[in-house]
Parts: C-alpha cells; sequence; structure tokens
C-alpha cells in the first residue's frame, strides 16, 4: 500500500509542467513568422530578453522575461500634462501612460504567461499593443 501511495504521489510529480525559459530564437522566430521589423538587444540587468520593435515609424520595446511574461513600452519625449495621460488611463484598459524617472512619456502594457511558458502568439500581442498605441497617441493633444 505504501508502495502504491508514492507511486502515485511520484507520477503527480512527473506531469507537473516543465517550466519553458523564453529563448532568443523562438522570440525571433515568432517575430519573424508576424512580418515585423526588429532587432535583438540582448538581455538587460532584470535577464529579459529586450528587443526593439518597428512599425511604422512607432518605436517600441519588448522585454521577454524567462518565464514568458510579456512587456511592452514606448517612449516619448514630449511636453504632456499629467491629466493627458490620466485621460489615457482611463479610456484604454491594456494600455498604461506615465512618465519615467527622466522625465520621458511612458506607453506600456503587459502579458502574463500563467504556465510559465513562452507564448507561441507574441505576434498577435505584439500588434494589439501598436494598435492600442496608434489610438492612444492620436488621443493625446
Amino acid at each position: 500500500m505504501h508502495i502504491t501511495v508514492l507511486f502515485c504521489l511520484l507520477s503527480l510529480i512527473a506531469v507537473r509542467p516543465a517550466y519553458a525559459d523564453c529563448k532568443v530564437r523562438d522570440i525571433e522566430r515568432e517575430l519573424s513568422s508576424g512580418g515585423w521589423t526588429f532587432e535583438s538587444r540582448g538581455k538587460d540587468s532584470d535577464g529579459d530578453n529586450v528587443f526593439r520593435l518597428v512599425k511604422d515609424g512607432t518605436i517600441a520595446m519588448l522585454y521577454a522575461e524567462p518565464d514568458g511574461d510579456l512587456m511592452f513600452r514606448s517612449y516619448y519625449e514630449a511636453e504632456h500634462r499629467l491629466s493627458d495621460l490620466n485621460k489615457i488611463n482611463r479610456k484604454y484598459r491594456y494600455l498604461k501612460a506615465y512618465r519615467d524617472d527622466d522625465d520621458d512619456i511612458v506607453f506600456g502594457a503587459d502579458v502574463a504567461s500563467w504556465d510559465d511558458s513562452c507564448p507561441y502568439d507574441i505576434s498577435k500581442y505584439t500588434r494589439l499593443f501598436f494598435s492600442i498605441l496608434e489610438s492612444a497617441e492620436s488621443d493625446l493633444p
């Protein structure tokens, strides 16, 4: 009986999903298949893979964490009031607008990976980010 219980416990541990590191080549393959213009920037101090994305002159950064979480950021050196950024935050649910430590305006969106694996649909999230970004930019005075 003890051996049966031990075997069942070991079986449960074995079927637990394995941690799938988000590798540069996987991200590059996904971005290439989506037709994106991008450049790999290596790893940042947190160990995230960093990519510079360009669409119609708009530049964004993609930070892909090893556990599959994605962070999109676009930076602007423009003058806008805090009320302008708050308007964006109220209107766009999946986009956050704020000023960073350098007083630049940042538009950002985060995508969590709940199963700690590299997303296979990074191109879809990239399209969504640029689409929301374009709309938000047009709403700024």
